[in-house]
């Protein structure tokens, strides 16, 4: 665990206490819960790709060999 201050003004300090006596949890444990929350939403949880694996038919040996005419024209 990384030790750090955080300096908040009034209102943000207020709200924080707020979650933190709603949730029944400490204000580190709010802001600690925040920063996670944060970081879900903005790392994809898996290759936005992988979607449309297998979407196409057929043995692909062609375009496994040839994949730059296909993707690129040459």
């Amino acid at each position: 665990m990384q030790r750090t201050r955080v300096f908040l003004t009034p209102e943000q300090y207020r709200c924080l206490a707020e979650e933190a006596r709603r949730l029944d949890v400490s204000v580190p444990a709010v802001i600690c819960r925040l920063i996670a929350e944060h970081s879900r939403r903005n790392t994809p949880d898996e290759d936005p790709l992988t979607i449309i694996t297998g979407m196409a038919e057929g043995d692909g040996q062609a375009v496994g060999r040839e994949h730059n005419c296909y993707l690129y024209g040459k």
